[in-house]
């Protein structure tokens, strides 16, 4: 497998060959465990620090922080009831991110099945089009809002943002332009077309929906871990409403 060089002296990378075997649970094929793995130690070593005269060591991946934060809210109480019928995806922007398939994902989704909300896939870099879109476009103004997850839309939802103090703006899908709609951005233009006239970034995008497109909210944070406590704030103790999902 080809790559690109690192030049440098590094310790603290980890084992590629150990890094296959434990991608190998989760991958399909021993080519796709091994370009994920490649990827991790690649990205292990890239992002080095130095500390004193000593060998530089890998900082903390960006992807154990999403990881991390996926697992904080898959195992919420009642979390099932955020996903919306699409699913759900949660995204994190490395430093200097600026295409989709530059942004960490789950190449996959975090699915409902049953009262409970599971991850299906492996986090990697391309991971997310759609989620990752909006964190892109975001950052075009924002630049560190840097990771989304999207949830589902209901007016009780939209009453939890407002009672937890978030900010919300929203666009209209039904005045997307059709170039727009056959290009395949909508969520580029529609995220930036919400966030122009803010002077500060907001907590929660929205949309209404239109033809064959389900409504959908995308909250977004500086850290996976801002949008994990931002999730928290939207599951009390007691259960959110009726279950869309139950009928």
């Amino acid at each position: 497998m080809l790559g690109e060089g690192l030049g440098g002296d590094f310790r603290g990378g980890g084992c590629t060959y150990s890094a296959i075997l434990a991608c190998l649970v989760t991958s399909n094929s021993v080519a796709a465990a091994a370009e994920q793995a490649h990827r991790m130690t690649h990205d292990a070593l890239h992002t080095t620090i130095k500390i004193g005269k000593t060998t530089p060591i890998s900082s903390e991946l960006p992807s154990s922080k999403l990881a991390s934060a996926i697992g904080s809210v898959v195992s919420l109480p009642h979390m099932y009831r955020l996903i919306p019928q699409c699913q759900t995806n949660f995204v994190h922007a490395p430093e200097g991110a600026t295409r989709p398939d530059e942004v960490l994902g789950v190449r996959g989704r975090l699915v409902r099945v049953g009262r409970q909300v599971i991850l299906t896939g492996v986090i990697s870099l391309g991971g997310s089009k759609h989620v990752a879109s909006a964190v892109c476009a975001m950052r075009g103004r924002f630049p560190d809002m840097r990771s989304a997850i999207n949830i589902r839309y209901s007016q009780e939802m939209l009453s939890r943002l407002v009672r937890a103090g978030f900010t919300i703006v929203y666009y209209d899908r039904e005045s997307e332009p059709q170039y727009i709609k056959e290009s395949g951005s909508s969520i580029l233009w529609g995220i930036s077309r919400a966030v122009e006239q803010c002077e500060e970034p907001p907590d929660a995008i929205c949309h209404r929906g239109d033809f064959g497109k389900e409504p959908m909210i995308i909250l977004f944070g500086v850290t996976p871990s801002d949008v994990a406590s931002k999730i928290r704030k939207l599951i009390p103790p007691t259960k959110l409403g009726d279950d869309p999902n139950s009928h």
